[in-house]
C-alpha cells in the first residue's frame, strides 16, 4: 500500500483524498484476498486434535484478519496524515515545525 502510494502520481486536480481512494481500490483487493485465504488455512489448523497447535491456528487466524481490518482502516488514516504533512513539507519528528 505505502510503495503503490509513494509510486502513484497524483492526476491533475486530484485531492489527496481522492488519489488515496483510488490506489486503496486498487490494491486493497489484493490484501482481502490475501489475508482470507490466510486465515482460511490457519482455520483449518485448528481442526488438528493436538492442543498446541489448534492453539496457535485459531489466534494466528485471529491476528491476521484483525491485521487487515487494522491496516485498512488505522493504517490508512495514519498514511493520509503522513502524506499530508509531506505536502506541507512538514519535518517527520518535529510535525509542528516547517
Amino acid at each position: 500500500l505505502v510503495q503503490a502510494l509513494q509510486r502513484d502520481k497524483a492526476r491533475c486536480g486530484e485531492t489527496l483524498e481522492d488519489q488515496m481512494g483510488r490506489v486503496l481500490g486498487r490494491v486493497a483487493p489484493s490484501m482481502l484476498l490475501t489475508s482470507i485465504s490466510e486465515s482460511v488455512a490457519f482455520a483449518l489448523g485448528g481442526l488438528t486434535p493436538m492442543p498446541a497447535v489448534r492453539n496457535f491456528s485459531l489466534y494466528a487466524a485471529l491476528a491476521i484478519f484483525f491485521d487487515f481490518l487494522l491496516q485498512v482502516t488505522c493504517f490508512v488514516a495514519l498514511l493520509f496524515l503522513d502524506s499530508k504533512r509531506q505536502q506541507n513539507k512538514r519535518l517527520d519528528v518535529f510535525c509542528c515545525v516547517n
